[in-house]
């Protein structure tokens, strides 16, 4: 999946960012509207009901795999016209589908609590290092023609929903939630937890596209790209540390 992802982020690159920083501004704006988008659908209407049912996490994995592989193929014909950004919408829906199940599988995968943290933290730094080595070479065939990049893409999701047969079949929640868990997750720590990480991503959001566009004009893309890798390098060594 993280593979997958690095061809949507080659295509993006080629086809909403290439133009001069000025002109690209409209686009970025829309591009961030239709990827916070996402959340406000997964999260409510989508989750409870895969949690409940049993094996409902390994399809929802499974169905969001082919329907990007279908997706990518699609957007090949549309990279530089206005039907790139319904279709990457629907990507977004589809990467936040699984980013949320694969969250919901990680518990029934380890022998005990003390092993979450640890396993989220191999499959942050194996996602990180194999998007890493991805985006390399597709990138190279996004600069040759911007949709290239989609065909292997649509291909490892393929592969993905394969690899995905073996995950554990378990439902997440067989029961609803209780009252006393939802007001736990409505306690004054949760909720300053969240504040703090949304103050977080706020301020890594603001300096990703101040960078992008200073950069952009300035120096290059060669600089963004080192700026890039510098925070994609941080993450992995808080996965390593973890």
């Amino acid at each position: 999946m993280a593979a997958g992802d690095a061809a949507l982020a080659a295509v993006l690159v080629g086809s909403v960012f290439i133009s001069s920083p000025d002109a690209a501004r409209g686009n970025v704006l829309l591009f961030q509207l239709i990827s916070v988008a996402p959340f406000a659908v997964v999260a409510p209407l989508i989750g409870p009901t895969l949690d409940r049912v049993p094996g409902g996490r390994r399809f929802a994995v499974q169905v969001t795999a082919i329907a990007r592989a279908v997706l990518y193929l699609i957007m090949i014909a549309h990279v530089n016209d206005v039907l790139l950004f319904p279709l990457v919408f629907g990507v977004m829906v589809l990467q936040k589908t699984y980013s949320v199940s694969k969250s919901a599988l990680v518990p029934l995968v380890v022998r005990d609590e003390d092993e979450l943290v640890e396993a989220n933290s191999k499959l942050g730094l194996i996602s990180g290092v194999l998007g890493a080595i991805a985006v390399g070479p597709l990138t190279g065939l996004g600069h040759l023609a911007i949709g290239l990049a989609l065909v292997p893409g649509a291909m490892l999701f393929v592969a993905a929903a394969f690899t995905a047969r073996r995950l554990p079949r378990e439902a997440v929640a067989a029961a609803p939630v209780e009252a006393a868990e939802r007001e736990e997750l409505r306690s004054f720590g949760i909720l300053l937890g969240a504040g703090a990480f949304a103050l977080i991503r706020a301020s890594v959001g603001f300096l990703t596209f101040h960078l992008l566009f200073w950069m952009r004009g300035d120096y290059g893309l060669v600089w963004l790209g080192l700026a890039v890798a510098a925070g994609a390098a941080g993450s992995m060594i808080g996965n390593v540390l973890a």
